[in-house]
């Protein structure tokens, strides 16, 4: 060590979280669970911007699942990738709050 005092000086950034809201249509439809890259906190979903996002979608009993449509906070479209083998849906969180929006279809019962 110096013989004087040595002065350390740090600068923090906190990072920008933007807003994530799921719905389900219909709302009994089924399910959006989220499972990566978001923080969750009093029933608010936030990712930073650049985070890999995931998330899983499941259909209620009498309903299929249709889709889902994922839109930035202009209502332009985000691209996302499906896996097949996890059921998982992944994105790159924008610079912007998204909805994610999951489509169901009631089932036809046919006697």
């Amino acid at each position: 060590m110096p013989a004087s005092h040595v002065y350390i000086e740090a600068n923090f950034t906190l990072p920008t979280y933007y807003g994530i809201t799921t719905v389900c249509n219909p709302t009994d439809g089924g399910a959006i669970t989220m499972t990566g890259g978001v923080a969750e906190y009093n029933n608010i979903i936030e990712a930073t911007a650049g985070s890999t996002v995931t998330f899983t979608v499941s259909a209620n009993e009498g309903f299929l699942f249709a889709n889902v449509v994922i839109t930035d906070s202009n209502g332009d479209p985000v691209n996302y990738t499906y896996d097949e083998t996890t059921g998982t849906y992944t994105y790159v969180m924008p610079a912007t709050p998204v909805t994610i929006t999951a489509n169901f279809k009631q089932k036809l019962i046919i006697s």
